[in-house]
């Protein structure tokens, strides 16, 4: 039988040419190997030498940077296909005691085979003729006609090929200017369009690539070659891989079942507490904005908006295009779960391996199913007619493999499948994607974040759930389904508040909700509890889940309670929170949402909220004015007051309180009524003056100390000249 793995290097400047060197993991010095392949980063490969004497690999230069190691895999393939590669960065090396010589260890590793094209970069000399041009005063490449992803991105590889030193000279494409690596045509077929697509001096071909699938959903892979012929060849297609879904194990399908397939304990998520946008503001050149809103929303939808920037282009469709783009990616991106295998050459049975043309592998779409015995899918559990898109897989290798069979080489690789995962600095930061017409800083008003809120004190117990017995702890005839231990632990502080008697709650994988508790709609409660985490907190937390029906079944929203992060094991933690009931909802359930063991509880509390506005100087009275938004003064609040505010201005003056204006006419005025107190209406006198008056003059001789001399200023009667008189 062959090696499990055989490991292939070739010099930096010459990848697809013969290999320099050769180990496998049949070699004395092998130790270990994990190759992490991902969708849209750039993956890694780590290997892990012993020391030997005449080491022939130090010997060949194989062990230099930037040295390209291609991987056989021979539960894939024993001679012919590459599944995966790396190139070396600079080793790291352990050294050890003289007399333990043959224990000291390298490490090899680095980064997957796309690393290759971050080598090419947008220069400032165009080497061709085309429909571009290059934009020094702005440092841009700017499109001058319309280009499909394909057009562009060839056209980029030509343009580096036709220097005198290329970057990528051993590079090559699978796609065309009009139809994509599966022979589909581009659908969209005008990326650049009058001169409205632009890409920044200095860009890198990945960055390139990402640009594109921030506008259009495209997949892509490097086609690694064969060990008679190596080869460095980019796919692209617009969509995802194939559709391997199923919910049952057969022939062309992908189904990662919990109790069949999966490990124990270890399908963990990530990002499902998380509140996405449903309308994303886009930012392009030369300040034009566009607004895109994620498919399917509907009046009444939660509302939430995020801004990007998309500064390639000013035309509104490929602005909307890439907000739509962004919508969509980061919904995938709700959701990711992670997932230990059990590996095999069946897929009949559900034991899968990977590879490119299996159906687990990157960009495939496959089935996951938390329910143990596939009977119901409640709202926690991850039903097989989700869309589930393996963006990441991990194989690792000890020196314990077997190569007895092709069922036991499968089963010398521990593996781990990722669900779902974005490109880093996708799904909670908006991409920033300017060019160097615009520049890359924003001149943005820092955002003023809501004051802290202190938790509110509890007022009336409705529930209180201490576990003073090794028995069901019931309040009002409601219970937990958390399971109850009777053994005192020896985790946190002896017998104080936790675990008095030597019993408290803990959490399973069957046990981990209570029982559907009454609820009001926009009423606030305050849930607290005593908790301590015997195991990693990362992924161990609780929250409140409010339903819309009597049995707690029809799902409206989740709220944190408890969130593990940042807390540590064996330690005592007393949390409390304050949240309110969504409207429609009748009832609640506490729920541990990830069913990992290790959750300890005790003292777990649901109360009313003794007059929050007193104990919380943050608090807020909403009054009559509903709120979905749980963000502080949230604008339908304010919506609600403003309306209120303008209803209350009066239409008239006389509708006010303290005016009487009773017949008003021309030229009237109000005047204070000092008797009545309010103002009234009133015509005032006019003023009397003597005929021909114009008005006095008050006349000073300041040559002498004459006094002060008042005069009447008159109008002689022909009217052509003014006369003045001594008064009194």
């Amino acid at each position: 039988m062959a090696p499990n793995v055989t490991a292939h290097f070739f010099a930096a400047n010459d990848i697809n040419g013969s290999p320099i060197h050769e180990i496998t993991d049949e070699d004395s010095f092998f130790r270990d190997l994990t190759l992490s392949l991902e969708r849209d980063g750039l993956g890694s490969a780590d290997l892990l030498l012993s020391r030997m004497i005449n080491f022939a690999g130090f010997a060949s230069g194989t062990f230099q940077p930037e040295v390209f190691v291609r991987f056989l895999v021979s539960a894939y393939s024993d001679t012919v296909y590459y599944p995966w590669a790396m190139s070396l960065n600079k080793r790291q090396q352990v050294v050890i005691h003289k007399d333990e010589k043959g224990a000291e260890v390298f490490r090899f590793g680095g980064p997957g085979p796309k690393f290759l094209m971050q080598r090419h970069a947008l220069g400032i000399h165009s080497n061709m003729a085309g429909d571009w041009n290059v934009d020094l005063t702005n440092g841009v490449w700017r499109w001058t006609a319309n280009a499909t992803v394909g057009q562009i991105l060839n056209r980029i590889l030509e343009e580096d090929q036709a220097r005198p030193d290329p970057s990528l000279p051993f590079m090559d494409t699978t796609f065309t200017a009009s139809h994509d690596s599966n022979g589909v045509a581009w659908a969209d077929s005008n990326v650049a369009e009058d001169e409205l697509f632009e890409i920044p001096i200095g860009t890198d071909y990945l960055t390139i690539l990402h640009d594109m699938d921030d506008l259009v959903e495209i997949s892509s892979s490097i086609d690694l070659g064969t060990v008679a012929s190596p080869a460095y060849d980019l796919n692209v297609w617009q969509g995802t891989g194939d559709d391997n879904m199923g919910s049952a194990f057969g022939a062309g399908v992908c189904l990662l079942k919990e109790g069949v397939n999966i490990t124990n304990d270890s399908l963990t998520v990530e990002g499902q507490n998380l509140r996405k946008a449903s309308h994303v503001i886009v930012e392009g050149k030369d300040g034009q904005w566009v607004v895109a809103e994620r498919l399917g929303f509907s009046p009444g939808d939660y509302v939430k908006y995020e801004k990007i920037e998309y500064t390639r282009s000013s035309s509104d469709y490929w602005l909307e295009k890439a907000g739509l783009r962004w919508l969509k990616r980061q919904d995938i991106g709700e959701r990711e779960y992670s997932v230990q295998i059990i590996p095999g050459t069946s897929d009949a049975t559900g034991l899968y391996f990977p590879a490119p043309d299996r159906v687990l592998w990157l960009d495939n779409l496959v089935s996951l199913d938390s329910s143990a015995d596939g009977s119901s899918h409640s709202e926690l559990d991850v039903d097989p007619a989700d869309e589930q898109l393996v963006t990441g897989i991990e194989l690792s290798l000890g020196v314990a493999g077997s190569d007895a069979s092709a069922d036991a080489k499968a089963k010398s690789w521990d593996i781990k499948v990722k669900l779902n995962e974005e490109r880093a600095g996708i799904a909670e930061k908006s991409p920033s994607q300017t060019s160097g017409a615009n520049g890359d800083s924003c001149r943005c008003r820092p955002t003023q974040p809501a004051p802290e809120i202190e938790p509110d004190d509890p007022g009336t117990a409705l529930h209180l759930w201490e576990w003073a017995a090794d028995a069901l702890d019931t309040v009002d005839g409601v219970s937990t389904a958390f399971r109850f231990s009777g053994v005192p632990h020896a985790y946190g502080p002896a017998e104080t508040a936790f675990g008095a008697g030597g019993v408290y709650g803990s959490n399973s994988a069957g046990n981990y909700q209570t029982s559907a508790l009454t609820v009001t709609a926009g009423t606030a409660y305050v849930f607290e509890t005593d908790i301590l985490w015997r195991f990693d907190p990362t992924f161990r937390g609780l929250q409140v889940h409010w339903f819309s029906d009597a049995g707690g079944n029809t799902l409206i929203s989740t709220d944190d309670f408890v969130l593990g992060p940042g807390h540590a094991t064996n330690t005592e933690y007393h949390v409390s929170v304050t949240l309110t009931a969504p409207a429609t909802a009748i009832r609640c359930r506490i729920v541990d949402p990830h069913h990992f063991a290790g959750i300890f509880l005790d003292n777990l509390q649901m109360a009313t909220v003794s007059t929050p506005a007193v104990n919380d100087p943050d608090a807020f009275d909403y009054g009559d004015c509903p709120h979905v938004s749980r963000s502080w003064l949230p604008s339908d609040y304010l919506k609600c007051r403003l309306d209120a505010l303008a209803e209350s201005i009066p239409g008239a003056l006389t509708d006010l309180q303290d005016v009487e204006a009773a017949s008003p006419t021309d030229g009237q005025v109000l005047t204070w009524d000092s008797t009545l107190e309010v103002w009234v209406n009133e015509t005032l006198p006019a003023a009397p003056a003597p005929a021909g008056a114009v008005g006095e003059l008050l006349i000073a001789d300041t040559g002498t100390s004459t006094p002060l001399v008042f005069a009447d200023i008159l109008q002689n009667e022909a009217q052509t000249d003014l006369l003045y008189g001594d008064v009194g």
